[in-house]
């Protein structure tokens, strides 16, 4: 595995330096067993929690409960594995609350931890915190197999597996996700093999650890077809011709599993026309960019919540966002407080196409505010990918469509229009500036926006009942008019 991440998708940040520990249950288990013993005080009940946590019996009678030493952290036999599904896959409300305690870093950052421009490393408890969170992730996705029943072994634990596979999917990985969303953004800082490493790189690489590279890996596996990289050096495609059309092929795939959207729906690559469109509208609103904007202000990245569902049960989580690091510069307002979510620049960027639409899980009418963040009658962009036709045939805002030019405009103050061709290459068009909203409707053979005299809106099905009715009563008319000639004659 690299141990550097691709950050090219992120304008402004260099790749992560070198010095960090690979991701493997090997690697890690020293600065994560070195974590265990900073937060386990003997006897209470956060002992056992993480002993259960990490697929090991609790015991507090024993002088030398385990683990024992870091090569315990090591063992995947069948009996740790089972205790540790055990454990994740049952985890209730409750036990999660308590557990995500132990791992608060608020209170690290509120007693005014070393910050890093005192020239101290940072402070030591976040950073066995962070290893240890990390070699729990990397223990589920890379270290060893799932157990949807905590008795029988499956495939390893895979954020694509749907829970209707009922052979593969593990509760776990619902629960796992419930618990990152809430300890404010370790396990995805990367772990420096030295530990005074962090002082120079902690606010610059806070969102570029495990879950990020992890993201881009499956990625590239996606794109590549297969598990290997070009070289054991760099993380990159085989092939970076066909980047564009990978991007929007993802993205599509991973708005369809709403399990992955929770994961890397913030840490997937943004297509170059989306990416240079915010950058812009940010501009034009008068919001200086930063080097996370466009990935925080993607569609994609945003969602509150997302529901996984299989016939029987659905369950809810949240998208693990972009956070500011533990000591964050900028506190001037309370959304950029350490260890918050990062929130889109000045909210005013919507990208509407059919990725977002069908992350949005539903099949019946969308509300405009269930895909965007923008406000009706504040500055906003919208960017409508034409390629579909009807984009916004079911997305409504209040009690009036957006099919409604009029309520449109009040929403979407600026509209540019894009269609994808093939090859995945971006190209804008010129919006119907009569009506907005369905020039992705009569897109097939459309000139500056308005459609030719070929064009013909969509026929639904109420036009065919009603030509059907009139059609009948015409022939009953007709039927009547003889009939009557034919008595009077």
């Amino acid at each position: 595995m690299s141990s550097s991440l691709d950050t090219s998708q992120d304008p402004g940040l260099n790749p992560v330096p070198g010095g960090i520990n690979d991701y493997s249950v090997d690697s890690l288990s020293g600065d994560a067993y070195a974590g265990y013993l900073q937060l386990e005080t003997k006897g209470d009940d956060s002992t056992q929690l993480l002993q259960q946590m990490l697929g090991f019996l609790p015991d507090t009678t024993s002088e030398n409960p385990l683990p024992g030493d870091f090569n315990d952290l090591k063992d995947v036999s069948l009996q740790r594995i089972q205790r540790i599904y055990l454990f994740w896959n049952e985890l209730n409300n409750e036990t999660l609350n308590q557990l995500s305690g132990i791992f608060s870093i608020r209170a690290d950052i509120n007693t005014g931890g070393p910050s890093v421009n005192d020239g101290d490393s940072s402070s030591p408890d976040i950073r066995n915190k962070n290893s240890l969170i990390t070699y729990l992730l990397v223990l589920f996705f890379k270290g060893i197999l799932s157990s949807p029943d905590s008795i029988n072994l499956a495939k390893p634990l895979d954020m694509f597996t749907s829970p209707a596979d009922k052979e593969d999917f593990s509760l776990a990985i619902v629960n796992l996700i419930k618990f990152t969303g809430l300890i404010n953004g370790l396990g995805n800082y990367p772990v420096f093999i030295n530990p005074a490493s962090d002082k120079n790189n902690i606010d610059t690489y806070w969102n570029y650890g495990f879950i990020f590279n992890h993201c881009r890996e499956q990625y590239l596996k996606f794109c590549n077809n297969s598990s290997g990289f070009k070289d054991s050096k760099t993380v990159e495609l085989k092939d970076p011709e066909k980047d564009q059309d990978c991007v929007q092929q993802y993205r599509k795939k991973l708005s369809e599993t709403p399990l992955a959207l929770s994961w890397c729906g913030c840490f997937t690559p943004i297509p170059t026309f989306v990416k240079n469109a915010i950058i812009n509208a940010s501009k034009k609103n008068g919001t200086a960019p930063g080097s996370n904007t466009p990935s925080v202000c993607d569609n994609l990245c945003y969602k509150e919540s997302v529901t996984v569902s299989d016939k029987k049960n659905s369950y809810t989580t949240g998208v693990i966002p972009y956070y500011h690091s533990p000591y964050a510069k900028d506190t001037t307002s309370g959304s950029n407080e350490p260890g918050t979510p990062m929130n889109c620049i000045g909210a005013t960027i919507c990208v509407i196409d059919k990725n977002n639409i069908s992350s949005v899980n539903t099949t019946g009418d969308i509300n405009f505010n269930q895909i965007c963040k923008c406000t009706a009658g504040a500055p906003c962009m919208c960017y409508i990918d034409t390629t579909t036709p009807g984009i916004l045939d079911n997305i409504r805002s209040g009690e009036n469509g957006m099919l409604n030019q009029a309520n449109f405009n009040q929403v979407c103050s600026n509209a540019i229009c894009y269609k994808i061709e093939k090859g995945g290459d971006y190209l804008e068009v010129k919006c119907n500036g009569i009506n907005t909203p369905s020039t992705g409707g009569v897109f097939g053979k459309n000139k500056n926006g308005l459609a030719e005299k070929e064009n013909y809106e969509k026929i639904y099905d109420n036009f065919w009942y009603s030509l059907i009715f009139l059609t009948f009563v015409f022939v009953v008319f007709i039927f009547s008019y003889f009939e009557i000639s034919r008595k009077i004659n």
